[in-house]
């Protein structure tokens, strides 16, 4: 009898004598050559410096995403008209971004200028950014609705828009 307790094969006998097949090694993903590993540690430091960099970006910018949010609250409250509230989130913003000297002393129609010269986008000496000014001293608002989300949006895109002090 094939099967019996010395025999090398077990179960089927026409298996006897046949060996399992030998599975070859797993590839290494680790690259072999010089070069490749030199290009892997270079992806690796330029990934580092980009993430860096977008931190360093984000952490910069975290005054224009509070004045941001700051300029939303305005223009979501129920009746809110822009007064003298509007000026103070933009005068806050500019003494995060330029050095105190150059921002605290400013009032009037330079302030107006000072906002202009910093962010091509927005002309605020204009009759409304005049209107804006009167406001913080006499307190007197912005009448119009149409006016008053005009100077919230322009506050915006100055905040969002404006250069940094170098």
């Amino acid at each position: 009898m094939l099967d019996g307790p010395g025999s090398n094969s077990f179960g089927n006998y026409i298996l006897h004598g046949i060996d399992e097949i030998v599975m070859p090694e797993a590839v290494s993903w680790m690259p072999q050559a010089l070069g490749w590993k030199i290009l892997a540690v270079l992806v690796c430091v330029g990934l580092a410096f980009l993430s860096y960099r977008a931190a360093s970006l984000w952490l910069k910018n975290r005054y224009r995403r509070a004045a941001l949010r700051q300029l939303d609250a305005l223009a979501t409250e129920p009746g809110s008209k822009p007064s003298a509230q509007l000026m103070t989130i933009l005068k806050a913003t500019a003494l995060q971004a330029f050095p105190r000297e150059q921002v605290a002393g400013i009032s009037g129609e330079s302030w107006l200028e000072f906002l202009d010269q910093h962010c091509d986008k927005v002309q605020f000496n204009s009759d409304l950014g005049r209107r804006l000014i009167q406001s913080q001293y006499a307190g007197q608002v912005v009448e119009d609705d149409k006016q008053a989300q005009q100077a919230i949006a322009m506050a915006k895109v100055w905040v969002s828009r404006h250069t940094r002090a170098s």
